[in-house]
């Protein structure tokens, strides 16, 4: 597949049917990431729901300060991501722009529901209300409203996840030699 790290613990985790939540997201210094947007929208998250985890990753230092009730992961390797993936029920992509969002589509094929911005990108699998909640770029607040409203209703947030889980298997490497 396009994912071979996410081998079958991906699949076997199933998050969508987990009672909890997390919410993870990408931490990255250039500015199309919308680092900051996503930090300022779980800043918004964390207010209403003290409880739920959140996780940062990120390959590098990041310019943004993170504060304290973000669990932060650097540099996680392949296993680590697919570990952290499968733990979190929700993605978090507030990107500005995407060439394609490969980490969102990394997170639908380990089940977590994707919020994401409307990028560019993300138009190849984040189908607004099908196989994802999609907002405007730079919006923090909507994208915070998102997070929340899946992280209310378990049901919505597991339909989402399936059904991204399910789209993203189309992503192979044969099925993108055939396309092109």
């Amino acid at each position: 597949g396009f994912f071979p790290y996410l081998r079958e613990e991906a699949t076997l985790a199933r998050p969508w049917v987990r009672a909890g939540a997390a919410v993870a997201m990408l931490g990255h210094n250039h500015p199309a990431k919308g680092t900051r947007i996503g930090l300022a929208a779980l800043e918004q998250v964390h207010a209403a729901r003290p409880d739920v985890q959140v996780v940062l990753f990120r390959a590098h230092e990041i310019d943004h300060p993170v504060p304290p009730w973000v669990e932060q992961i650097s540099a996680p390797d392949h296993q680590g991501l697919s570990r952290l993936l499968n733990r979190c029920s929700i993605f978090l992509q507030p990107s500005i722009y995407e060439g394609f969002g490969l980490t969102a589509v990394e997170a639908m094929a380990s089940g977590c529901a994707l919020v994401s911005t409307d990028n560019g990108g993300s138009r190849d699998y984040a189908f607004a209300d099908r196989t994802a909640v999609v907002t405007d770029r730079g919006d923090a607040d909507a994208l915070a409203r998102a997070v929340i409203h899946l992280l209310d209703r378990p049901d919505e947030r597991a339909r989402l996840a399936l059904a991204g889980h399910q789209h993203v298997q189309r992503f192979t490497w044969d099925e993108s030699a055939r396309l092109l």
